[in-house]
């Protein structure tokens, strides 16, 4: 058994009183720190998949969009809006999908579309929505609402 001078016993009997004062403390802090960096990590897996996920669904609606389906735009634009509406990707899924109701002369969807947009898209796409949306109004002769 290792034998150890007086200062050294001293520093182990205040290292020893130490971590029984502030031990759970300590294994505390260092547990919550854990479950922090472990929680942030799979919140970005979670929004890294989130965004592979949406990027596929609006490969389908661009495809459709090539096609000029409508049917497949709706169900890819409606899949985005539902599964994926945090997404940048369901916005700009919205604005294509209300550009092509448009250019269909189905203005009621165009503006559901657009008005989705305005409300749950980032800065720069609703007020590109709002525009849109402006546009559709003044072609339809409502002022005030535009």
């Amino acid at each position: 058994m290792a034998t150890y001078d007086l200062e050294e016993q001293e520093q182990i009997a205040e290292l020893k009183a130490w971590w029984k004062q502030y031990g759970n403390l300590v294994t505390t802090l260092a547990t919550v720190a854990s479950l922090g960096v472990i929680a942030w990590q799979g919140w970005n897996w979670y929004q890294r998949n989130q965004a592979v996920q949406a990027s596929a669904a609006y490969a389908v609606l661009q495809k459709a969009v090539l096609d000029n389906d409508a049917q497949r735009i709706k169900a890819a634009s409606g899949e985005l809006l539902e599964k994926y509406g945090s997404t940048t990707y369901a916005a700009l899924a919205a604005l294509k999908a209300a550009h092509m109701a448009s250019a269909a002369n189905d203005a009621k969807t165009a503006k559901l579309q657009l008005q989705w947009v305005a409300e749950h898209a980032s800065d720069d796409l609703r007020d590109l929505a709002r525009l849109r949306l402006a546009t559709l109004l003044i072609d339809e002769k409502a002022y005030d609402e535009a």
